[in-house]
């Protein structure tokens, strides 16, 4: 914990409790009660008992008393916890107004905030703050002590007017007190002007009213300095949203003078406007894909893909080339599915070298085939080639695929249409196999007898299977296809000593056989043919399910996309709301009656304010070009021309500081006051000055004065 000076302690009092630097009387009388033994909390209650205190605090509530506490040292409110944790302490823990005041100044004063931060007592935030609060305390305390100590007895209150809040407000040492650590912040260099501010006031002859003058100067320099450090913060700013928003599409803002409410707003508006579309074509798409998953699966189209490889390897490759030869021929390069390759289509290159109408034609058949929209005429081979894209290829291989499976389907059925064409149909065959089963029962040696019904009997027991499906056939009781079959198995069990009827029906069993295999080929084809074209089918599921995909990555990254442009220009308006807050607070803070113009080397021409009016006149050194010339008019000791306390006054401009800004006053050939203002730091030895050269018009060098950073002018001597 630090220590302070029993003077700094009361000086912080007297900030914190009234607004003001102590009066020399009041900082020697409540320092000596510290210094022989009082504590601060004790010393606060002389001030709390003071009539001033109670006419000025004693209708407030603790909040407002709190708040108004934090304002009498910085400037504004206190932070909520803060604040909070004050009017706790005021309402439920029994303090006394002159034990907070104590408490707070001491704590503001001494505390070691490092330590606390480190201890994990204090967030950054809440560091900061406190930092804030204590350098402020302590600079007001430091100005209030010099005050106090400069002034000695001119800075001591009427005893007339302290005894009253609505008549030491009018008092000139009260007014003067206040004035002088008005304008102190945290930043020491606002303690360091007051001073320098009180130390040139204490040499005139009246102190107290050259203070306010002097102060009033001071201020309205710190003030300046925020202002223009508020609106380059604001117009550098302006540019940034200009390089952060310059790929979002639409975008209203195309240059950094642009950059305002409205504009940003349109921007918000439609980032937020892309967002909410994005959204919404994402949720179509997530739908879109769950109704199809309902239908199929992605596991079963994988299912449905591997039963289509299955059937494309059992069609012979013969028909496959049969079937491809048309494709082969045209635009498209068909390769069958084999092993564990699938079938795939590829654009024939070959196809486009020489491009005619009559390839165009088939092109558009080929389109056509698979539902693709056709070309115009005198399409050209680069665009036709184009136009068979890899979607498109896609549905060639599955079209493909089927009429595989249909032409295999087509010739099974053709070959058996010829067979039956050739031996008649199961029924005919059936009809010449039975008529001659019945002309061997006139033949010796075969064991068959014709019974008055028309059936046979037999003593041979490995005929009987043929026999008993002859009698079932001639009765009528099994079908022609079903009396084959059993020609077809028994044949080979006959005895030899049915010689003749085994030669007979072994004969005829090749026809059986022949007949079987074509029906077998022809239905395993018809299943190859439908399981093809639901594969196909399946497999445009798939590829809906796949666009769909495709559609909600797309829309994911567009809601991605549209967030952040979203996030990127709310923050701007955000940014740039608070900066224009800023700027209007400093401007502000300068009087309604001022008007403020920035100058610097690009200026020409005489520049004039209003008159009878107060016009500062901001000189800025930053710019790219160094020197310059212009002609300014100040009206006297109402115009001012500020250049900062970064600014000394030379004698020689060809003697100047190498390391230091300067500017230099003397008269031109017509007796006119020039004022040279350095742009860059140089000396007698720099080869090019860099200065800004302005004529004061009306004015001799005389007239022409500086103080707290400013530049003003008096009547001139002859007047």
């Amino acid at each position: 914990m630090a220590t302070v000076a029993n003077n700094a302690q009361v000086s912080a009092l007297y900030a914190a409790v009234f607004g003001r630097a102590p009066d020399k009387a009041g900082l020697d009388f409540w320092t000596a009660q510290l210094d022989g033994g009082a504590t601060l909390a004790t010393t606060a209650a002389g001030f709390v008992g003071h009539p001033v205190f109670t006419q000025t605090y004693g209708s407030l509530t603790n909040i407002q008393f709190v708040n108004q506490v934090y304002q009498n040292v910085l400037g504004s409110s206190g932070d909520a916890k803060g604040v909070q944790f004050w009017v706790n302490k005021l309402a439920n823990e029994g303090y006394s107004k002159a034990q907070f005041i104590a408490e707070f100044v001491q704590g503001a004063l001494t505390i070691d905030l490092a330590a606390q931060l480190a201890a994990g007592a204090l967030t950054q935030a809440e560091y900061d703050a406190a930092v804030t609060r204590q350098n402020t305390l302590t600079n007001k305390a430091d100005v209030g002590v010099s005050f106090a100590n400069t002034f000695a007895a001119k800075s001591n209150l009427s005893a007339s007017t302290d005894a009253s809040s609505a008549n030491v407000v009018n008092d000139a040492a009260y007014k003067a007190g206040a004035a002088a650590i008005a304008s102190v912040t945290a930043d020491k260099s606002t303690a360091d002007a007051a001073k320098a501010a009180i130390a040139d006031a204490a040499k005139t002859t009246d102190p107290v009213s050259s203070l306010s003058g002097s102060l009033a100067n001071a201020g309205t320099g710190l003030k300046l300095a925020a202002f223009q450090a508020a609106t380059k913060s604001q117009a550098d700013l302006a540019t940034s949203i200009v390089t952060s928003v310059k790929d979002i599409a639409g975008s209203p803002i195309t240059a950094a003078n642009q950059v305002n409410d409205a504009n940003l707003q349109s921007l918000v508006n439609s980032s937020n406007s892309a967002y909410q579309q994005s959204q919404i074509n994402l949720n179509t798409a997530n739908k879109a894909l769950a109704d199809a998953r309902v239908t199929k699966s992605d596991a079963d189209v994988a299912k449905a893909a591997a039963t289509a490889q299955a059937n494309v390897d059992t069609i012979g490759k013969a028909l496959i080339d049969a079937s491809n030869a048309p494709v082969q021929n045209a635009a498209v390069k068909f390769t069958a599915a084999a092993g564990n390759n699938a079938a795939k289509s590829e654009v024939n290159t070959d196809f486009f070298s020489s491009f005619s109408a009559t390839k165009l034609a088939a092109v558009n058949s080929l389109l056509a085939a698979v539902g693709e929209k056709t070309l115009a005429d005198g399409t050209s081979s680069t665009d036709a080639q184009a136009a068979l894209s890899s979607s498109v290829l896609t549905k060639v291989t599955a079209a493909a695929v089927v009429a595989q499976a249909q032409n295999a389907n087509v010739i099974a059925q053709k070959n058996l249409a010829n067979d039956v064409a050739a031996n008649g149909t199961d029924k005919s065959l059936a009809d010449k196999i039975a008529a001659d089963i019945k002309s061997l029962t006139t033949e010796t040696g075969n064991k068959l007898q014709l019974k008055a019904d028309g059936t046979l009997v037999t003593n041979n027991t490995e005929a009987q299977n043929v026999i008993d499906g002859y009698n079932a056939y001639v009765k009528g009781t099994v079908t022609a296809t079903k009396f084959l079959d059993t020609v077809d198995t028994n044949v080979a069990a006959i005895d030899s000593s049915n010689s003749s009827l085994k030669a007979q029906l072994a004969s005829l069993k090749s026809l059986i056989d022949t007949r079987d295999g074509l029906n077998d080929t022809a239905a395993t084809a018809q299943s190859n043919s439908d399981a093809a074209a639901k594969t196909v089918v399946e497999i445009a599921a798939q590829q809906q399910r796949d666009a769909q995909v495709k559609a909600i990555t797309t829309s994911t990254d567009a809601v991605t996309k549209a967030k952040a442009q979203l996030d990127l220009v709310t923050k701007a308006q955000t940014d740039y709301t608070a900066a224009e807050k800023v700027t209007a607070d400093a401007k502000a803070a300068l009087g309604t009656d001022v008007t403020v113009d920035t100058l610097d080397a690009t200026d020409t021409g005489t520049i004039s304010g209003q008159a009878a009016k107060s016009d500062i006149y901001v000189f800025d050194a930053s710019n790219a070009t160094k020197t310059g010339a212009f002609t300014l008019t100040l009206e006297n000791s109402i115009d001012k021309l500020f250049l900062g306390n970064s600014y000394v006054q030379g004698a020689d401009i060809t003697k100047g500081n190498n390391s230091a800004l300067e500017f230099f006053v003397k008269d031109n050939a017509q007796g006119v006051a020039q004022v040279s203002i350095e742009t860059t730091a140089f000396g007698s030895s720099a080869a090019t000055p860099e200065v800004v050269t302005i004529t004061l018009t009306g004015h001799s060098a005389a007239d022409v004065h500086f103080a707290s950073g400013f530049i003003t002018t008096s009547a001139p001597a002859t007047a």
